[in-house]
């Protein structure tokens, strides 16, 4: 089971959307989904675009 906040939001779309580099790496390693949206739609390559995380961007994208 994933673990999210009232938002609908995972560990994944947090330290993407703070451009945690590492951390996001580390997550998708242990199998976070990229797919998964918040309430609002959003996936965590969307937090990262709107947030200005362009290396998280890069690297969701890869």
């Amino acid at each position: 089971m994933v673990q999210a906040d009232s938002a609908d939001r995972t560990l994944l779309h947090g330290a993407a959307k703070h451009g945690l580099l590492e951390c996001v790496e580390d997550l998708l390693v242990m199998g976070a989904d990229l797919e998964r949206v918040d309430c609002c739609g959003r996936s965590a390559l969307h937090l990262a675009a709107i947030s200005g995380r362009t290396e998280v961007v890069q690297m969701l994208l890869e």
